[in-house]
């Protein structure tokens, strides 16, 4: 396999906090030590020298606005750098980002192997308030079927992915499926069993879509006293004040638990808190390929999940549609220490096969036939 040149364009890259960075940066990493050299393309903000990689190139275009606005600031410098590269293979991160829209009119002037790596066609799983973005997303949707059909590949995260159904509708069958993945280094070499002190963890950033009072109320419901532990990386919207007010109202309708929400503690203490707790609970609203529920299955952590995309394929946990169902399940895997256990095995034996990120890279190796 001789080493080639990857330019990979992304909005969204470390330090950010996000499901996207974090695949973003796990890919780049993989890559590189197959021997690739790889240059990241991304937004330009502060900190990002923390990150920065002797291995990994890192360029950065001060680019404001986003889907449902308009794109300005260093849009043309960054066209203009794509259009130069001498890459073999350019990767595009997402739709509905600037560092994909500004160049689909511009594909038939890149040469190189022309990727788009998709993470889910989110304003057709779930409409905007934004009337003007609904409108652009009508508008956008509609056009982009000729840009598809100009990449070599276009890769999307399961068989229940948000871009089939339009896939289907425009006919349009040239990709593969590139799911999420975690790193090595956190898939347990055996299960779990339940401690003295269990404690339930849930892992989002403070936002509405994330949903964590579905997740409060269940917990409330549920006959279980061990603690509950939010953790989020971002606030927005004030979440975060309405998720302590509505603990507040909860404590007085069933009595107080003991909850507990972290804010802005390093990725290093988050692994932590994820190996050493019972049972992981997520309540979001829409999700591609939640990567929070790999990871509790990397750590023989057996989840509670809403029915967003993909989770449902996944082994390592209970599935539920509403609050009851929830506190319902709760209850039931703190106490069936055998269901408890399988569902821990199954999570950890799913991650080691086929969704961490030696295997992703190596399936990605295949699709871009750079290995045998």
């Amino acid at each position: 396999m001789n080493p080639l040149k990857i330019l990979i364009t992304t909005e969204q890259y470390p330090p950010i906090l996000s499901g996207v960075a974090t695949v973003v940066s796990e890919l780049a990493n993989a890559l590189s030590r197959q021997g690739h050299s790889i240059t990241i393309a991304t937004k330009k903000i502060t900190g990002r020298e923390s990150v920065a990689s002797s291995n990994i190139r890192i360029v950065e275009f001060n680019i404001q606005g986003n889907f449902g606005s308009f794109y300005r600031g260093e849009t043309k410098a960054y066209i203009d750098f794509v259009l130069s590269s001498d890459a073999d293979v350019i990767i595009n991160e997402c739709t509905q980002t600037w560092n994909t829209d500004l160049l689909l009119p511009y594909l038939d002037q890149i040469h190189a192997v022309k990727v788009l790596h998709s993470h889910g066609f989110s304003l057709l799983a779930f409409e905007s308030r934004n009337p003007w973005a609904n409108l652009k997303a009508k508008i956008y949707y509609g056009s982009l079927t000729k840009y598809l059909k100009k990449y070599n590949h276009v890769l999307i995260l399961s068989n229940n992915a948000s871009e089939l159904p339009f896939f289907k509708r425009q006919q349009f069958i040239n990709y593969d499926i590139l799911p999420n993945g975690v790193p090595e280094h956190l898939i347990a070499k055996s299960s779990k069993i339940i401690g003295d002190k269990p404690y339930l963890l849930s892992i989002s950033n403070y936002y509405p879509m994330k949903n964590q009072e579905f997740v409060l109320r269940a917990y409330y419901q549920s006959d279980v006293s061990a603690k509950l532990i939010f953790i989020g990386a971002a606030q927005l919207h004030d979440y975060l004040a309405q998720l302590k007010a509505l603990k507040q109202s909860l404590d007085k309708q069933y009595g107080w638990k003991d909850v507990e929400f972290l804010y802005g503690i390093s990725r290093k203490e988050t692994e932590d808190y994820l190996k050493a707790s019972a049972l992981f609970l997520h309540g979001s609203k829409l999700e591609a390929f939640p990567i929070v529920i790999l990871e509790a299955m990397a750590t023989g952590t057996p989840f509670v999940c809403t029915n967003v995309g993909n989770v449902k394929n996944l082994k390592g946990g209970k599935i539920i549609h509403n609050e009851s169902e929830m506190a319902q399940a709760i209850t039931n895997l703190l106490k069936d220490k055998s269901q408890y256990v399988r569902y821990s095995q199954l999570g950890i034996d799913e991650v080691s096969m086929q969704y961490n990120w030696k295997a992703i890279t190596h399936k990605l190796s295949s699709i871009l036939g750079l290995t045998n």
